[in-house]
């Protein structure tokens, strides 16, 4: 049955599961906020840009990467809930 375990089936899988492992270290790091920030931040960059001025960008990446570092992916979550709710 080796024949349906195909590690390198799809180029670049490492790299996407080396990101999940990172992302769901425990407890978080400076490299698994990072990260988180910079994936969030590439998928909701048109609700941060028709929301948010320059500076309030950067402040809201450097909130989350402190939030993700210091109390994972719960109280990243509130914040993101808060700041989704008050945006609207």
């Amino acid at each position: 049955m080796q024949f349906l375990h195909r590690p390198n089936a799809f180029p670049g899988h490492g790299a996407v599961s080396r990101a999940m492992d990172i992302i769901q270290s425990s407890p978080p790091t400076w490299q698994s906020a990072f990260l988180t920030n910079i994936l969030i931040f590439v998928v909701g960059t048109a609700l941060l840009v028709a929301g948010l001025s320059l500076s309030e960008i950067f402040a809201s990446f450097l909130l989350g990467t402190l939030t993700w570092r210091a109390f994972g992916s719960s109280g990243f979550l509130l914040i993101a809930s808060y700041f989704v709710i008050v945006s609207h």
